[in-house]
C-alpha cells in the first residue's frame, strides 16, 4: 500500500531544516518529531495519490509458485499487531490462507471474515485489516470483481464516519489501490463505480475533506480513461456524460457540494508534478470543454450547473500551474473556440464567452503567454451574437460583451492595438447600443486606466449625443463611475441641455407629493430626482445647476408636510430631507449656499427618524443646530434615535450613534443634558445585549456602565445594573438576588448585614469572584447612599445607611474601603496636591468636578471621617485634597463663576454651606491623623482659609465662640503650624482669650 514494507505503512523521518533564504535562529534546533497539531491541520497534509507512493510499495517480497501479497503481509502483522479483534481475524483466517491456491479457494469465506472484522471499526485493528484488504484484491485480480462493490462500500463509509485522521487516510489509501490493482477491469466502464462514490463525492452530505479525499481517490481511473482518449474516447467520455448528467439530476440542496466534488476530481485527473499537466491531462479537459458546449440547449436552473462546474476545474488548474504547465489546456480552449462548434446558436456563444472569460480572468490572464489567438477569438463571439440576439429582450451585459471586457483589460497593450477598431466597432453597433454602457462600466470597474485610454473618447461621444434616451442608466451609471476619480468633472462632462432640465424636474416633485397619487409619471420623476441629487453629491454637474437645484431643494423643504402618512409622500420628504440636506450643506461649506433651516431639520424627525436617507442628512448638518433651536425639540429628536439604537438595520443604529455623539457634545458646549428618560433608555437598549463581547470599544461601554451605577437614582441604579449583567453574565447570575434586593429599600439593610457580613464561615461573596464583583459592588453601595433626600425624617435615614454602608465596607478589608473612597471621591482621588514642600497650585486651580457637587462630596467625607476614621488614616493626604479643593473651589468668586448663574443668592448661600461642612472636616481629620506632619499644607490653608476671615472673625464669632475653638484650635496645636505661622496663630488665640487652654494642650 502507502509503504517500502507489506503493512503499507511510510516511515516518515523528521528532518530539522532551516529555511532557504532566511537567517538561521539562534539556540539549539528542536528533536521533537512528533508535536502536536490540529484536526484541521493534519487533515490537510493528507494527499490520496498512489502514483506519488513508493514503487517498491507492493513488491517488497520476491513471490514465486504459490506465495501471495496476502500471505506475506498477513504473517507480518501478526508479528507487529496484537489487538483483541485482530487476534480473533487471525484465528479464523490463518487456516484458509497457507497459500495462493488456497487463498483462491476460500476467498468467499476469506471476504466475508474480512468484512465483518472491518465493519466492527476498531482503530487498533483497522490498520492491518485494510491493508490486507488492498493486497488481497492484488493476489485475487478480477476474481475479487465480484467482491469489489462490497469491499468499497465497506472502506468507504468507514472513511466517511470515523473520527480517526489516521483512520481516514488508511481507508482512502486503501481505496486509492484497489482502483489501481483493478483499474484494467474498471477502466473501460466507470459509471458502476461512480454511482458508488457518489454520495462521498458531495451527492450526500458529507465533510469537505471526505469529498476531497474521495476525489483524489478516484482521479486514478479518470487518469487512466484519459490516456485512452486517443485510441478510445468512449470511456472518457461515458464516465463525464454519467457524471453530470447525475449532478443535473441532484437535489438543490446537494448540487454545490458535489459540484466541488466534481471538479476536485477532474482537476486532480489532469493535473501533474511542478506546476504542470500529466500526459492525458489536454485530452480530459478537451472532453470537459467540448461537453460543456454540447450539453446546454436550454437554459434552465438544472442545466447551468454543467458549466459552472467545468469552469471551477479550469479555475482550479490556473490556479495550480503556471503559464508553461497550462498551455495544452490553453491551446485546447483554442482549437474548440476555433472550430463552429461554439457559434451554432445563442447559448453555445454564450458558453463559450464564458470559458473565454475564464481563460482571460482568472489570475488576470497571467496563465496566457500568447493572446493573439484569443483575440481573434473576440470578433467571431462579437459577430455571431450580434446574428442572434435579435429575439433576445434581455437588458442584462450579455456574457460575450463581459468576455470583450476581460480581454481588452488584462492583454498587452500592444496585442490588442491591431485588433481594438473592429472590436471596439462591433461593441457600438445597433444591436448592441442597449449594452452599451453597462459595457462601460464593466470596463471601467475593471481597470480605469485601460478604460480612459481606449474607451472614454466613445463613451463622452455616446454621452452627448444619447443622453436623453438613456438618462435613467445613465443616472445610475455615472456615480459609480465618478466616485473613484478625483477629479470627475474634468474627465466626464455632462451636456448643458441635459443639466437645464434638473430643476423643473424637482419642481414637479412638489405637485406629485401634493397630489401623493403613486402613478407611473410620479415614480419616474421621484426616480430620476433621486438619480440627479446622487450626481451633484459626486460633483458631476456645472456649479450654476447646483445652486439651481438647491433652491428648489429650499422651497420643498419648506412647502412640504411631514406629517402626511402618506407612503409615496413620506419618500418624496426622506428624498429632500435626506440627500437634499446633504447637497445643501455640502454647498453651505463652500459658501454658495445657506446651511438647511436647523428647525425644519428637527421637527422632521417626528416622521422621519427611521429613514436613512433623513439620518445622513441630519449627519451632515447636525452642527448647525447648535444655538438655534430649543431644548424641547431637541429633547425629543433625542429620545426618536435612542429608540432607533432598537432597529434591527445596522445603517439605522449607526447612523443614530453617530448623531447622538453630535448632540452630546452640543450639550456639553451649550450646557444642555439628555434627560432621564432618554438615558434610561439607553441602558435599557444596553441590558438586551447579547454577546457584548462584539460591540465596538466594549470595555469602554462597560466603564459607562459601571459609572452609571453611581447614580443615586433608583431606577438608573437598577437600569445600569441590567446593563452591567449583559457584560458578566457569569458572574451576575451567581450573585443576581443579592444585588438586586441591594435596591429594594424594604430589604437593603437585611441584604447588607448578610451579604456583606465578612465573619460567617460560610461567607457568600467568592475570594475568585471578588475583582469582578467589587466594582459592581461598592459602586452600587455609593448609588445607594447619594440619593437625594428630602424631609428630615428621610435625611435621618439616609445618615443611618450612610453609616451602615460604611461600616459594611470597612469590614470587607481596607482593600475595598480604599476602593469606595476613591469612588467617593471621583475626580479628585488623583489631585495629589502635595508636592513635598508646598502645594501645587495649578492642580488646584483646575475644574474638575461641578460646583454643586462639592457640598455633598464634603457631607459624605464627613460621614467617612466621622464613622470609619480608625480605617482611613493612609488615605488622609487624598481627603486632605479633596477638602482643601472643595473649601477654595466654594469661595465666592469662583463658585459665580463656576456655576454661571444670575441666581447670586442661591450661589451664597450654596458656598457658606461648602466651606462649614469642608471646616467641620478638616477638624474630623485632623484629630483622626494626629500624627501626620501637614507642614506641606499650612501656606494654603492659612492663606486660604484662615486669613480670609481674620477681619470679620470676632464677628462672626461673637456668638458662638465654641464653634471658632472646635474649628481652629486642632490646627493650632500642630507644631509644624506654630513654627510657621505663629504670629497669626497668637493673634487668633487673643481673639477668643485662651492661651491658657493653648499652652495646657500643647
Amino acid at each position: 500500500m502507502a509503504s517500502s514494507s507489506s503493512r503499507g505503512a511510510t516511515a516518515r523521518q523528521s528532518k530539522v531544516t532551516k529555511g532557504k533564504g532566511k537567517p538561521a535562529k539562534s539556540g539549539t534546533a528542536h528533536t521533537k518529531n512528533h508535536r502536536f497539531e490540529s484536526f484541521t491541520t493534519r487533515i490537510s497534509k493528507l494527499n490520496i495519490d498512489p502514483l506519488r507512493r513508493s514503487a517498491n510499495a507492493h513488491a517488497h517480497h520476491t513471490l514465486d509458485g504459490e506465495a501471495s501479497h496476502f500471505k506475506a503481509s498477513f504473517d507480518e502483522w501478526c508479528d507487529l499487531n496484537m489487538s483483541e479483534n485482530f487476534i480473533a481475524f487471525r484465528s479464523e483466517v490463518e487456516p484458509l490462507s497457507q497459500s495462493l491456491p488456497q487463498i483462491v479457494h476460500y476467498e468467499a469465506q476469506i471476504i466475508e471474515v474480512l468484512v465483518r472484522h472491518l465493519e466492527k471499526r476498531d482503530e487498533l485493528s483497522l490498520e492491518p485489516l485494510l491493508a490486507l484488504t488492498s493486497h488481497l484484491a492484488y493476489d485475487l485480480g478480477s476474481r475479487f470483481e465480484k467482491h469489489f462493490a462490497r469491499a468499497v462500500g465497506t472502506v468507504a463509509d468507514i472513511a466517511a464516519t470515523h473520527p480517526s485522521i489516521e483512520v481516514i487516510e488508511w481507508s482512502f489509501t486503501c481505496l486509492a489501490y484497489l482502483f489501481k490493482f483493478l483499474s484494467r477491469l474498471l477502466v473501460s466502464d466507470l459509471r458502476p463505480l461512480f454511482d458508488l462514490m457518489a454520495p462521498f463525492l458531495g451527492k450526500s452530505l458529507q465533510k469537505h475533506y471526505i469529498t476531497r479525499f474521495a476525489a483524489e481517490s478516484l482521479s486514478f481511473l479518470v487518469k487512466k480513461a484519459g490516456g485512452l482518449y486517443s485510441r478510445n474516447s468512449k470511456p472518457l467520455n461515458l464516465i463525464i456524460q454519467h457524471a453530470f448528467d447525475d449532478l443535473v439530476s441532484t437535489e438543490s440542496s446537494q448540487a454545490d457540494q458535489y459540484a466541488n466534488g466534481l471538479a476536485v476530481l477532474f482537476s486532480e485527473s489532469i493535473k501533474g508534478i511542478k506546476s504542470g499537466t500529466n500526459a492525458s491531462g489536454a485530452s480530459i479537459a478537451h472532453a470537459l470543454m467540448t461537453h460543456m458546449l454540447a450539453s446546454q440547449h436550454t437554459d434552465t436552473i438544472e442545466s447551468r450547473r454543467i458549466p459552472k462546474a467545468i469552469e471551477l476545474i479550469l479555475t482550479n488548474l490556473i490556479h495550480e500551474t503556471d503559464g508553461i504547465g497550462f498551455e495544452p489546456i490553453l491551446n485546447e480552449a483554442l482549437q474548440i473556440l476555433a472550430s463552429e462548434m461554439p457559434y451554432q446558436n445563442i447559448y453555445t456563444t454564450t458558453l463559450a464567452a464564458r470559458l473565454v472569460v475564464v481563460l482571460a480572468g482568472v489570475r488576470q490572464g497571467s496563465r496566457i503567454t500568447e493572446w493573439s489567438n484569443l483575440l481573434q477569438v473576440i470578433p467571431r463571439l462579437l459577430e455571431a451574437y450580434i446574428s442572434q440576439v435579435d429575439d433576445q429582450k434581455t437588458q442584462q451585459l450579455p456574457q460575450v460583451l463581459q468576455a470583450t471586457a476581460v480581454v481588452l483589460q488584462y492583454a498587452p497593450l500592444d496585442a490588442i492595438l491591431p485588433a481594438s477598431r473592429k472590436i471596439l466597432g462591433l461593441i457600438k453597433a445597433e444591436q448592441l447600443e442597449r449594452f452599451f454602457l453597462s459595457f462601460c462600466f464593466v470596463f471601467e470597474q475593471l481597470g480605469r486606466q485601460r478604460f480612459d485610454s481606449l474607451l472614454l473618447p466613445d463613451f463622452q461621444l455616446f454621452i452627448s449625443s444619447k443622453w436623453a434616451q438613456h438618462e435613467e442608466e445613465l443616472c445610475f451609471i455615472l456615480p459609480k463611475l465618478c466616485s473613484s476619480r478625483e477629479h470627475p468633472k474634468e474627465n466626464i462632462h455632462i451636456p448643458e441641455q441635459w443639466l437645464d432640465t434638473w430643476p423643473a424636474t424637482l419642481d414637479r416633485l412638489h405637485d406629485a407629493a401634493t397630489s401623493g397619487l403613486d402613478n407611473l409619471e410620479s415614480t419616474k420623476t421621484l426616480g430620476l430626482s433621486n438619480r440627479y441629487l446622487d450626481l451633484l453629491l459626486h460633483d458631476i454637474g456645472s456649479r450654476e445647476a447646483t445652486i439651481q437645484v438647491s433652491n428648489s431643494i429650499c422651497r420643498l423643504m419648506r412647502t412640504l408636510d411631514t406629517s402626511i402618512e402618506n407612503a409615496f409622500h413620506q419618500r418624496i420628504a426622506c428624498l429632500i430631507f435626506g440627500k437634499g440636506s446633504l447637497i445643501l450643506n455640502k454647498l453651505s461649506t463652500l459658501k454658495d449656499k445657506d446651511a438647511p433651516p436647523s428647525d425644519l431639520m428637527v421637527d422632521a424627525s417626528q416622521f422621519l427618524c427611521s429613514s436613512p436617507l433623513y439620518l445622513q442628512g441630519l449627519s451632515t448638518g447636525i452642527n448647525s443646530i447648535q444655538g438655534s433651536t430649543d431644548q424641547g425639540p431637541i429633547s425629543h429628536l433625542t429620545e426618536r434615535l435612542v429608540n432607533n439604537l432598537a432597529s434591527s438595520s445596522h445603517q439605522i443604529r449607526l447612523l443614530s450613534l453617530e448623531i447622538l455623539q453630535h448632540l452630546k457634545q452640543l450639550n456639553q458646549d451649550s450646557g444642555l443634558i439628555w434627560d432621564l428618560r432618554s438615558r434610561q433608555m439607553i441602558l435599557d437598549i444596553f441590558s438586551q445585549f447579547v454577546n457584548p463581547a462584539v460591540v465596538f470599544r466594549t470595555q469602554d461601554v462597560y466603564d459607562f456602565l459601571l459609572e452609571a451605577l453611581c447614580n443615586g437614582d433608583s431606577t438608573m441604579q437598577k437600569n445600569s445594573l441590567r446593563a452591567v449583567m449583559a457584560w458578566r453574565p457569569a458572574l451576575t447570575k451567581k450573585y443576581r438576588e443579592n444585588l438586586l434586593n441591594l435596591l429594594d429599600d424594604a430589604r437593603f439593610r437585611e441584604e447588607l448585614t448578610v451579604f456583606l457580613n465578612t465573619e460567617q464561615d460560610d461567607n457568600l461573596i467568592q475570594a475568585e469572584d471578588k475583582e469582578l464583583l467589587m466594582p459592581i459592588l461598592l459602586r452600587l453601595l455609593y448609588g445607594r447612599i447619594v440619593a437625594r433626600s428630602g424631609t428630615a425624617n428621610v435625611r435621618r435615614m439616609q445618615g443611618a445607611r450612610r453609616k451602615a454602608v460604611l461600616l459594611s465596607a470597612a469590614r470587607l478589608g481596607f482593600q475595598e474601603l480604599s476602593d469606595f473612597v476613591q469612588i467617593a471621591l471621583g475626580p479628585l482621588h488623583s489631585l495629589r496636591l502635595n508636592t513635598g514642600d508646598d502645594v501645587n497650585m495649578k492642580r488646584l486651580q483646575a475644574i474638575l468636578i461641578p460646583a454643586r457637587r462639592t457640598l455633598g462630596m464634603m457631607r459624605l467625607v464627613h460621614d467617612i471621617l466621622d464613622t470609619v476614621s480608625n480605617y482611613i488614616e493612609p488615605l488622609s493626604e487624598q481627603i486632605m485634597d479633596a477638602i482643601v479643593y472643595c473649601y477654595i473651589h466654594a469661595g465666592e468668586s469662583n463658585l459665580s463663576e463656576v456655576m454661571n448663574t444670575d441666581n447670586e443668592v442661591e450661589g451664597n448661600a450654596l458656598g457658606k454651606a461648602t466651606r462649614h461642612e469642608a471646616l467641620d472636616c478638616l477638624v474630623l481629620l485632623f484629630n483622626s491623623s494626629s500624627d501626620r506632619d501637614w507642614a506641606s499644607y499650612t501656606k494654603v490653608i492659612m492663606d486660604h482659609i484662615v486669613n480670609p476671615r481674620l477681619v470679620n472673625l470676632p464677628i462672626e464669632t461673637a456668638q458662638v465662640r465654641h464653634q471658632a475653638k472646635i474649628a481652629y484650635m486642632p490646627v493650632f496645636k500642630r507644631s509644624s503650624f506654630l513654627a510657621m505661622r505663629w504670629r497669626k496663630v497668637v493673634k487668633i488665640l487673643g481673639y477668643f482669650n485662651l492661651p491658657l487652654f493653648f499652652s495646657a494642650n500643647l
